[in-house]
């Protein structure tokens, strides 16, 4: 397996959605296939109360507890945000989150193909190609674009993934 991602800039954007905490994939205690798909159902049923700037798009962004000024439990937890995109100083209704993504550059990753499958598209990013490459990740969300080009069960879905990141000193 072998991506080349585009690199592009990103402006700030707001975010308004669900969060949960989970254990990497990378980790043998994973269990971000119990509890973000459980998630994103839970967001399913309650995104009809957010006004969105990009109907039919949701977002998935994913960070380290520090990178949201938050202490971690161990060090493989992460935190996820089921969401959607929101015009800028828009409210979250009661029980939801907000996330402001940081503006910057990104590697943008196109992974193809069934949901069942992002775990290796994720393990090659950050098993071998940040690792391997003249990048790091930066201290910023991960984001994933979730657009009408997605079907989770569909070989010829599409997801874009992107990962902060800046150059290797």
């Amino acid at each position: 397996m072998k991506f080349v991602p585009e690199i592009v800039r990103l402006p700030e954007r707001q975010f308004v959605g669900l969060q949960s905490r989970f254990i990497s994939s990378l980790s043998p205690e994973a269990n971000n296939r119990e509890v973000i798909p459980r998630l994103w159902s839970e967001f399913s049923s309650r995104s009809h109360e957010v006004e969105t700037s990009e109907p039919g798009v949701f977002y998935g962004l994913c960070a380290c507890p520090a990178t949201l000024g938050e202490v971690a439990s161990r060090p493989d937890e992460a935190i996820y945000l089921a969401a959607v995109q929101v015009a800028k100083g828009a409210a979250a209704p009661a029980g939801m989150a907000t996330w402001i993504s940081s503006e910057g550059v990104y590697a943008k990753f196109v992974h193809r193909g069934r949901i069942e499958g992002l775990d290796r598209t994720m393990g090659y990013i950050y098993g071998e190609w940040l690792p391997q490459g003249p990048y790091a990740h930066a201290d910023a969300a991960d984001i994933e674009r979730y657009g009408p080009e997605f079907d989770p069960h569909g070989e010829a879905s599409v997801l874009e993934i992107y990962i902060p990141v800046r150059v290797k000193v």
